[in-house]
């Protein structure tokens, strides 16, 4: 509970105006690391979609896609990354449930794919692949699951923060 500037009342986070005094508490606002987040997001999930034409292969759900299923899977991905990002500029809680969803898929996906983990590693960038060190492979594979997870702790405990209908993106 925030509490009014006015008259020092208690009000909740969604409100505009102090019960109180009717004095203007702000309501929700973007706080800095959502709006750094959610550029990043638009940027990086923009270069997935450009990225997304190239030959590169991915997977899903322990499958290792080449060729077009991999375009399109890139492109879905970037595509709601993208969607996400501009989500956040307006505090939509839409889009933080939908970027929990893609973590818990990204979490089940980088999971189910272990057990070809060398393979895949070998098919993405034959030139970087450490073959000599497959652990390296390994520890950047979990670092991203690992991450994943710290975004969905992080949107769950943020949530209060986001609205239920979306504010304009200059708010």
């Amino acid at each position: 509970m925030e509490s009014c500037p006015n008259c020092g009342q208690a009000v909740a986070a969604s409100d505009t105006y102090c019960h109180n005094c009717g004095a203007k508490v702000g309501g929700r606002h973007r706080p800095n690391g959502i709006t750094i987040l959610a550029v990043m997001m638009i940027i990086l999930g923009s270069l997935g979609l450009l990225g997304s034409f190239l030959d590169v292969p991915t997977t899903l759900l322990g499958m290792i896609l080449t060729g077009t299923p991999a375009a399109l899977i890139g492109l879905l991905e970037s595509g709601v990354v993208v969607y996400c990002g501009i989500g956040f500029l307006r505090m939509s809680d839409l889009a933080r449930k939908a970027m929990i969803g893609l973590m818990i898929y990204r979490i089940i996906n980088g999971l189910l794919i272990i057990p070809r983990l060398d393979e895949y590693r070998a098919l993405a960038d034959p030139s970087t692949n450490r073959i000599d060190s497959p652990m390296a492979n390994t520890i950047g594979h979990f670092t991203g699951i690992i991450i994943s997870g710290l975004m969905i702790a992080f949107l769950h405990s943020i949530r209060e923060k986001f609205a239920d209908k979306p504010k304009p993106i200059s708010e």
